[in-house]
């Protein structure tokens, strides 16, 4: 497009880039405020039909995906006749840019790759091939080296063949397929591609070179195998070789079926996990750092690592009302319950997305407890079950505020919110809420309480003082869960159905920040400035820096993640993996999981007491509480509970622990 000041709201500030489907420009929106980058489509394409009709499936279908290392569609449409997409502005280099200082080391090169191996998956599922990912198409953040897979310009569906009149395949040479050539292809090619990225990092140029004719390019992508990576990079281990080998084989049904499960078998080729005495802890890989080539100069590129987690390939999304277990027959009832709240609560009793977050610990340490107060576990008793505190009808979450020794329960059945004084066990007050209420934080600085009221789409926010509902926010869809970030008191709802997290500020939604799919327990890291959830349908933890709210890393854990408690002393993420059944453990320091903890079947809630060592992880499927020792992450005790225990909370102060009962509506409390 012409030089210009203005293109609509859009202020135009810098071009960033130009290609085929048109310019990428630095703007500023002067609607939201904010810089973001604009594409625009120019002129003469705006106006022919085919053009029109493929950036408009390109915007629609990208902009409906929920991958965090897919870049964010702010809008997109016609203005004056010309159509545009606003995106997210992300700073950083492509790797393109990155690469020409030198091949990178093994891991960060691995790292990457399988970084974006996750946003082609999320791209794959919903029906679009990339079809020309290459160095320059993986954009890379200044901070922590997230990833981010740009460019979909030529994006297809997978139900077409190709967009092109002349039938010649678009891509970039260096990277594609045998069966590109032919015009018959699927999602796979994306992969082949990957794979040639990958050796790339590794080596310092395409498998078949960059520099040599097409002809002999396009001779080696059709008869050559591929050549090993380690002929050139000695640092590349054999069985990595062997991964990429596959990832290109020639026949599309040899290689991996989903671009995932090329990134698991990249990392797993690095190391093998090996447990270590007494424990299920995984073996860190280094550090990783760039690695220049013999001349020019060493140079230092700012590119990280996040962790993911082996597995057999990703699991199909659970269904919205998953079934009980058929050897759970006495539970059948609470999903086909008459009344409409039971077909929400449905899923929450099939351990789906119960509010799991350890909120006894969800912010820095409580005021109150004195340094010279620590405990350790062999100072402890074991925990006894000691009361039983009555509530409303199918409590789910549960928080604790240890300045003023109440907690607070929500209790879905009944809509309402339980009001508890922990010194005397009993019910201060019950406060009507909006239609399902499901989780709940406390802001003891400000004296309020938010309770997320799922069937209404909303949350209510309480004062404690009065024990009131003071004001009722809408949110996204089906929210289930909220956090406070304790110094700014800002509220973070996790809405499933948007994949998004609300940003509520002053009791109302200023922002929105896309995570990972169905995400379900947020957690702030106060001190650390971090903000945490679990995105039950991608099996990930995605990290947010709570200043500038970007997503700054995707952590792979286990099957159906869901509750989240920190460790502040051991600088530790539990999370609950309820398919699995296991806790994967997180460094936050690193965003890396180093061990994995078998316990009860179905975990889907966990707490920590940091002083005491100990997590407590509540099993919906066991009827049970497992002890775990956070200094040898081992499975201590399992203690039997009432039927179906969903949220759990300690109290600092006393270390007694606080376990919600959703069959019998009630609170168990188990004191040391």
């Amino acid at each position: 497009m012409e030089r210009q000041e203005h293109f609509g709201q859009f202020r135009l500030e810098r071009l960033l880039g130009a290609g085929g489907m048109g310019e990428v420009w630095l703007a500023y929106d002067t609607l939201t405020e904010r810089n973001v980058a604009l594409k625009v489509l120019p002129p003469h394409l705006s106006t022919d039909e085919i053009y029109r009709h493929r950036f408009m499936r390109e915007a629609k279908i990208v902009a409906a995906l929920r991958e965090p290392h897919i870049v964010p569609i702010h809008s997109f449409g016609a203005i004056d006749g010309q159509l545009y997409i606003d995106m997210a502005l992300i700073e950083g280099r492509d790797l393109g840019t990155i690469l020409k200082a030198g091949r990178l080391t093994v891991p960060v090169a691995v790292d990457l790759v399988a970084q974006a191996a996750d946003a082609l998956d999320s791209a794959h599922d919903a029906g679009l091939v990339h079809r020309d990912v290459k160095p320059s198409n993986l954009f890379v953040t200044d901070r922590k080296g997230f990833v981010y897979l740009i460019d979909f310009g030529i994006a297809q569906s997978l139900s077409e063949n190709r967009l092109t009149s002349t039938g010649w395949a678009v891509g970039t040479l260096a990277y594609m397929a045998p069966e590109r050539f032919s015009g018959d292809f699927d999602a796979s090619v994306d992969i082949y591609a990957l794979a040639c990225v990958l050796h790339h990092c590794l080596t310092g140029e395409p498998p078949f070179g960059a520099s040599t004719t097409p002809e002999r390019q396009m001779h080696g992508h059709l008869t050559q195998p591929p050549p090993p990576a380690s002929k050139v990079n000695a640092s590349v281990p054999p069985a990595l070789d062997a991964v990429i080998a596959r990832a290109m084989a020639k026949n599309p049904a040899d290689r991996y079926p989903s671009a995932g499960e090329f990134g698991d078998a990249a990392r797993a080729a690095l190391t093998s996990p090996l447990p270590l005495s007494g424990s299920s802890r995984v073996l860190k890989p280094p550090a990783p750092v760039l690695q220049p080539p013999a001349s020019p100069p060493p140079v230092s590129q700012p590119v990280g690592q996040t962790t993911r987690v082996t597995r057999p390939g990703p699991p199909p999304l659970p269904p919205q009302a998953p079934p009980l277990s058929s050897t759970r027959p006495n539970r059948s009832r609470f999903v086909f319950g008459a009344l409409a709240i039971f077909a929400v609560l449905a899923i929450a009793i099939a351990g789906y997305l119960f509010v799991a977050r350890d909120k006894s610990t969800d912010t820095t340490a409580s005021p109150g407890v004195s340094p010279s107060a620590v405990v350790t576990t062999s100072q402890l008793p074991a925990p006894q079950r000691t009361g039983v505190i009555e509530v409303g009808s199918n409590p789910i979450a549960i928080a604790i505020d240890a300045t003023t020794g109440t907690a607070y329960v929500t209790n879905g059945g009944s809509g309402s919110l339980s009001i508890i004084d922990v010194a005397t066990a009993t019910v201060r007050s019950t406060v009507k809420v909006g239609k399902s209420p499901a989780g709940v934080a406390v802001d003891a600085k400000r004296r309020v309480a938010y309770v997320v009221d799922n069937g209404d789409n909303s949350v209510s926010v309480i004062d404690t003082a009065s024990a009131s509902v003071i004001d009722t926010i809408e949110v996204g869809g089906n929210p289930w869960d909220v956090a406070i970030d304790a110094d700014s008191g800002v509220a973070f709802v996790a809405n499933q159905d948007d994949a998004t997290l609300s940003v509520i500020e002053n009791r109302a939604v200023v922002s929105t920040i896309p995570v990972g799919v169905k995400p379900i327990v947020p957690l702030v890291d106060t001190a650390n400035h971090t903000l945490y959830v679990s995105n039950l349908g991608a099996d990930t933890v995605s990290a947010i820096d709570t200043v500038t709210r970007a997503v700054v890393a995707t952590i792979k854990v286990g099957d159906e993640p869901n509750g989240v408690a920190l460790d502040p002393a051991n600088h530790a993420l539990y999370i609950t993996n309820r398919a699995a059944h296991t806790v994967s453990v997180i460094d936050t320091a690193t965003k890396t999981v180093t061990d994995t903890i078998s316990v009860g079947t179905k975990p889907v809630a966990v707490a920590v007491d940091s002083e005491a060592h100990t997590a407590y992880v509540s099993n919906i499927d066991s009827d049970s509480l497992s002890l775990i020792d956070t200094s040898t992450r081992t499975v201590t005790d399992s203690l039997p509970t009432a039927k179906l225990p969903v949220g759990v909370a300690v109290d600092p102060r006393t270390h007694s622990i606080y376990l919600n009962s959703f069959d019998a509506g009630s609170v168990e409390v188990f004191s040391r």
